[in-house]
């Protein structure tokens, strides 16, 4: 549609202009029509480069400093994530020596096979920096280590918090390196006999220098500096070590955030100067990581910019000023002007000829001609440029209006649903996704997706995954956007990994951590529905002369032929898990204790009657079981585990190979109370 102005309006408009210039006129000294264009176009100019310079200004100062926080939050998290993970591997690391080695040990022989394999690990593992077992004794077993005469391990701090955190695993204590007093992190574990005494201390051990150094690598200002305080703020590591030891916290504006919050911004002013920092906890440490960074570094390039767009946009408003008078004096002074001459005649009485001014109103026509022909032509070629694109993408792409019509879909969409390249799909139902699903309706319309994605099971065995986003233009819903993404490998890979998770590896039962998750939702259940449960906690009698007499491998073979007993006299709705070690638990939904009784009884003359085959060599066994029910007094899944646990240990005070129910008189005389 072509706009054109009303002439007779423009007309009007123009001889009241004419009129206030013959006026003007009358006055000497009163400046011309073009002065006083340029002068208001350059006021005008000016007034608008001070607001947009105080809009800019405020957005860039505002852009500025929160693209500073974001990066500096992003330098914080890789800081944060690298260390945590070095923490976490060095914690993984110090349980798989204490399995793998026997770190006790005090035989020339096993103490230097340790070493050796200390040194393999030391090798593979480059931020490591030593890996060392301290003994009761104050002895220290380390690779390529100097020590005093007078050296005691036990007097290290990294031992005394060993030993005070048994059985749990110190990570990344800080502490200061014997021999040369650099700042270490240390991840240390107290090993204990099996009366409980503490025999040696493993640790591993990292550099905090070498560490923050890479640290930098992850810095986006020069100037930024990464350092650990304690939840009182308390600073106990600093690139400046003179800092080391001050509190931070005083020197903050606001120092109760980093109480109330675990992680955000503070400022604070360090030798007269501004900082900003972002701050998070360790997850592995009760440390503090803070990236601080100059605030002038954000405000001076900010001002910098600021002062060029000013001088960038004074320079353009008086150039646009000029350049407006010129044209304003082309298409309207001049025919004005012109006006003014014929009206001068008129007023003379002069004879004049026919008007035959030009007024430039056909100009728009001309122009909006121009811009529909120049708009047309740029949609078809964005369209060819869109098309292109969602072609080239190896997802599905589905767009639909908001009345379920196909607005536009891609060639990969129907390669991955199997549709009919040569079909006509006007609707949504036209496609027939519902068809190839492997269970009808699991995939719902995508308008009534919850999720931004949703898992669909294709009968043909794929597995696609449907991403769905409102499109959205004025306040309402206009349509839909689908995206499909083959997700098969996954989901699969993702369904193994849960798998190996949750399931013990020797035997395939549950492990104890999917064990008590289980046991704790069913006990959950169970309560909010009064419903009676049973546990049972079974020990193979006297596994440990098993071990001992054929070997460990032969235990682990019993090991597995006892969860495959198990898993025969079980029920279909039983949990069934290994506990630790020759320990195992069945937990027993809608069970009373005289059916868990009889259930248990069944079970260990099972186990009686049958026995273990090593090379046709039979090995006859028994089991000890204990009964616990969630009766009065069970308030937790650990409680009621706890009673079959004390039952169980009961019948094997009692000479094994029975089943024993739990009583409070037998908490005297459980393994947790001598």
């Amino acid at each position: 549609m072509f706009f054109r102005p009303n002439r007779r309006a423009v007309k009007a408009k123009l001889y009241a202009a004419v009129t206030r210039g013959v006026t003007l006129l009358k006055h000497k000294g009163r400046m011309t029509i073009k002065r006083e264009v340029f002068l208001l176009c350059l006021t005008y100019s000016l007034i608008f480069t001070a607001v947009f310079t105080l809009i800019f200004g405020s957005v860039l100062f505002s852009g500025k400093l929160n693209g500073m926080k974001q990066q500096l939050q992003s330098s914080n998290a890789e800081i944060k994530i690298y260390l945590d993970t070095l923490f976490a591997d060095s914690v993984h690391m110090l349980d798989y020596l204490d399995a793998m080695l026997p770190l006790t040990s005090r035989e020339p022989d096993e103490q230097a096979t340790i070493l050796e394999s200390f040194q393999s690990i030391q090798n593979s593992t480059p931020d490591l920096l030593h890996i060392f077992v301290g003994s009761n004794d104050g002895s220290l077993l380390v690779n390529d280590y100097e020590l005093d005469e007078d050296y005691d391990a036990r007097n290290r701090s990294w031992y005394k918090k060993a030993v005070e955190a048994y059985p749990e695993t110190v990570v990344a204590t800080l502490y200061q390196e014997y021999t040369t007093g650099d700042w270490c992190f240390c991840t240390a574990k107290a090993l204990a006999d099996q009366t409980g005494m503490i025999t040696a201390v493993v640790a591993v051990d990292f550099s905090v220098d070498t560490l923050f150094e890479d640290a930098i690598q992850k810095s986006y200002y020069d100037t930024q500096i990464n350092y650990l305080m304690d939840e009182n703020g308390v600073c106990t590591y600093h690139p400046n070590r003179d800092l080391i030891g001050l509190n931070v916290m005083e020197k903050m504006n606001d120092p109760s955030q980093m109480i109330l919050i675990s992680q955000g911004y503070i400022e604070y002013t360090a030798n007269n100067e501004d900082k900003i920092a972002y701050y998070d906890h360790l997850n592995q440490s009760d440390s503090i990581l803070v990236s601080s960074i100059y605030r002038k570094d954000v405000i001076a390039p900010a001002i910098a910019e600021l002062l060029h767009v000013l001088l960038a946009l004074v320079l353009l408003s008086v150039l646009m000023s000029v350049l407006f008078m010129l044209v304003f004096d082309y298409r309207y002074v001049t025919p004005v002007k012109a006006l003014k001459v014929r009206l001068a005649s008129l007023l003379a009485g002069e004879t004049v000829v026919k008007n035959t001014l030009f007024y430039p109103n056909e100009e728009f026509s001309e122009i909006a001609d121009s811009m529909e022909g120049l708009t047309k032509h740029t949609l078809s070629q964005k369209a060819e440029e869109l098309n292109a694109i969602l072609e080239s993408s190896s997802d599905g792409i589905l767009v639909l209006d908001r009345d379920n019509r196909v607005l536009h879909y891609n060639n990969q969409l129907l390669i991955l649903w199997g549709l009919n390249p040569k079909g006509v799909y006007e609707t949504y139902q036209d496609l027939g996704i519902d068809e190839r699903l492997l269970i009808p309706d699991s995939c719902g319309h995508p308008s009534t997706q919850i999720m931004e994605t949703e898992l669909c099971y294709l009968k043909s065995g794929m597995i696609l995954e449907r991403y769905t986003r409102k499109l959205n233009q004025h306040e309402r819903i206009d349509g839909t956007l689908c995206v499909y993404r083959d997700a098969t490998e996954k989901v699969r890979k993702e369904e193994q990994l849960k798998e190996i998770a949750n399931t013990d590896y020797l035997t395939g039962l549950n492990n104890r951590r999917y064990f008590s998750l289980l046991a704790a939702r069913e006990f959950h259940r169970a309560r909010e529905n009064d419903e009676s449960l049973a546990m049972l906690m079974l020990d193979i009698d006297y596994f440990k002369t098993i071990n001992d007499t054929y070997g460990h491998d032969i235990g682990d073979k019993a090991l597995q032929a006892f969860a495959a007993h198990l898993r025969q006299c079980s029920r279909r709705s039983d949990i069934l898990g290994r506990y630790g070690g020759e320990e195992f638990c069945v937990l027993l939904p809608f069970t009373g204790l005289e059916v868990a009784i009889r259930i248990a009884e069944r079970v260990r003359m099972h186990f009686e009657k049958t026995a273990i085959d090593n090379k046709g060599q039979k090995i006859s066994w028994t089991v000890s079981i204990g009964v616990a029910i969630n009766g009065n007094g069970v308030a937790s899944v650990e409680t009621l585990i706890k009673h079959a646990d004390i039952a169980c240990y009961a019948a094997k005070q009692r000479g094994r190979n029975q089943v024993m129910t739990y009583s409070s008189e037998y908490i005297e005389t459980s393994p947790k109370n001598e």
